[in-house]
């Protein structure tokens, strides 16, 4: 079966470092260079970062349509075992889809801790329901406003699919229920970053992630000056700064 054609800018990326290992997802219709910055400041602190291409992602909009939810899951595992084997520590963290995976992931392999930005507790209803109406005449809608970013510069250079797809909203809507029964079996640190004005991920989720989590040592980060994909918008050096700042506090041994 012949490799997928990738669209620009939305290829994975690997960046060898120390014995601590940072595996980054990203978010739905979105691609690996959403979190390739941060991958690139946390390599240059000297940690190995993984950024992985998520199943149906970064190639053609129609191929999320044939793509489960624990696809996805499947992919964060086999990244999370190629970084366990060449790592003391993993740290699992990602933005939107990315972070609902992250945090999943964290209820079942014994990472050093999690990060999630922007991640939404649930779906709407409306939302839900909304795309199982559609589903049938109406399974791609093109996405308007664009990406959910507030620098222009930002958000123009965004590689992303140009429609949502209702399938894929729906098997985000079971991802989500399943990350939510799970938050109470995270024991790991975990830190979330969101905007105040985030218009996708409604910042109420934050708090409601933080009551349910297992974690004793778990805190939320608030940024001012981004919409939902924080790792790109003006915020995003602020971003940066409070990861590897919490990664710095909680690498158990010095890296080698």
């Amino acid at each position: 079966m012949p490799e997928p054609i990738i669209i620009p800018g939305g290829e994975p990326f690997f960046y060898p470092g120390n014995r601590v290992g940072c595996l980054l997802l990203h978010g739905l219709t979105g691609t690996p260079y959403e979190v390739r910055e941060l991958g690139q400041r946390l390599h240059a602190a000297g940690y190995t970062a993984l950024g992985i291409r998520l199943p149906g992602h970064a190639t053609r909009y129609t191929d999320l349509d044939t793509t489960p939810w624990t696809t996805w899951v499947d992919a964060v595992d086999v990244a999370l075992g190629l970084l366990a084997d060449r790592s003391d520590q993993v740290f699992v963290m990602g933005l939107s889809l990315g972070a609902v995976l992250a945090l999943y992931a964290a209820s079942r392999f014994p990472v050093a801790g999690v990060v999630a930005m922007g991640t939404m507790w649930e779906l709407p209803r409306w939302q839900v329901v909304g795309a199982r109406l559609t589903l049938p005449f109406r399974p791609y809608q093109f996405k308007r406003r664009g990406s959910s970013i507030l620098d222009p510069d930002a958000r123009a250079s965004h590689p992303t699919y140009p429609y949502m797809v209702m399938r894929a909203v729906l098997q985000f809507d079971q991802l989500g229920a399943a990350m939510r029964a799970a938050l109470p079996d995270i024991t790991a640190p975990a830190l979330l970053v969101h905007s105040r004005h985030d218009p996708v991920a409604p910042p109420s989720g934050v708090e409601r992630i933080l009551a349910a989590l297992g974690s004793q040592d778990r805190q939320a980060v608030w940024v001012e000056n981004s919409a939902h994909i924080i790792t790109e918008d003006y915020d995003k050096e602020e971003v940066f700064r409070v990861v590897l700042d919490w990664v710095a506090r909680h690498v158990e041994t010095p890296a080698t």
